[in-house]
């Protein structure tokens, strides 16, 4: 009998064991399902000089099917400001969790507590980008911004990374890239990256909007230039929290004269 006591406790304290040790490797918790969810991206936009071919897309659901996604790609050869470029973007949205993120270890690094997976994906990956009179020069340039209802409430994530920039005959390094990163600021030209409305640490916007963005690089230039590389923008709107269950009706007391009529008021105003 005391030998079959211990092996209960022995079992019952690895079953406890096994439990702790599944939670605490346990993936990250899906995101639950959004009344709708819309995402939009686009490659490079300049100023004052407008880009005549600006490759933008934009997805939402509703209406039309639970997923829907969107993609485009165009290559710009010459443009004042913008010497050359290729961008491809891409948009997605479900209603149903299913969205994978592509740049998720920078995400991760950054931020804890996001969901596995999302309901809008906004995507956009620059190459070969030329600016500002050839000044400034960049292999990849990429932006993601992600939006998911997860207990309840909206959380957003962005993200960006740019391989090889340039300004110039320098190289810039980027080593640790973090939110709102002022990576270059010499003789006029400053280059923000990953410029976001992101707020990491509670996983909402910085302005309390409901629609997180991201710019891979923000350049400015004298004379007013201006160029933003790799745009995403994510929104989600939560389908609404479960209703409670029904308290207990305290028993019902003698019935009382009736009442006179008055007008029925509206549940709610405006």
């Amino acid at each position: 009998m005391v030998r079959a006591r211990r092996m209960i406790t022995i079992l019952a304290v690895a079953n406890a064991v096994l439990l702790l040790l599944a939670l605490q490797f346990a993936g990250p918790v899906s995101a639950d399902d959004v009344k709708s969810a819309a995402a939009a991206a686009f490659g490079v936009d300049t100023a004052p000089i407008p880009i005549n071919e600006n490759p933008g897309v934009s997805t939402q659901v509703p209406p039309g099917p639970d997923s829907n996604s969107r993609d485009a790609l165009v290559e710009v050869p010459a443009d004042p400001l913008a010497t050359s470029f290729t961008a491809l973007v891409e948009t997605n949205a479900a209603i149903k969790s299913s969205i994978d993120a592509l740049l998720r270890a920078t995400i991760d690094g950054a931020a804890q507590g996001l969901p596995a997976k999302f309901n809008s994906r906004a995507y956009a990956i620059t190459e070969d980008l030329e600016a500002v009179m050839d000044n400034v020069r960049a292999d990849v340039i990429e932006a993601e911004a992600l939006a998911a209802c997860f207990k309840g409430k909206i959380v957003f994530a962005t993200a960006a990374r740019v391989l090889n920039l340039g300004v110039g005959p320098q190289n810039v390094g980027i080593i640790n890239p973090s939110p709102n990163q002022v990576v270059f600021d010499q003789a006029g030209i400053r280059i923000v990256l990953w410029e976001t409305n992101w707020d990491p640490a509670g996983l909402g916007t910085t302005d309390k909007s409901k629609t997180v963005f991201v710019n891979a690089l923000h350049i400015t230039a004298p004379g007013g230039v201006e160029v933003i590389v790799s745009h995403a923008e994510a929104t989600a709107q939560c389908a609404g929290a479960a209703p409670a269950p029904p308290a207990k009706r305290p028993p019902k007391p003698d019935p009382a004269p009736p009442a006179e009529p008055v007008e029925r008021q509206p549940a709610f105003s405006g």
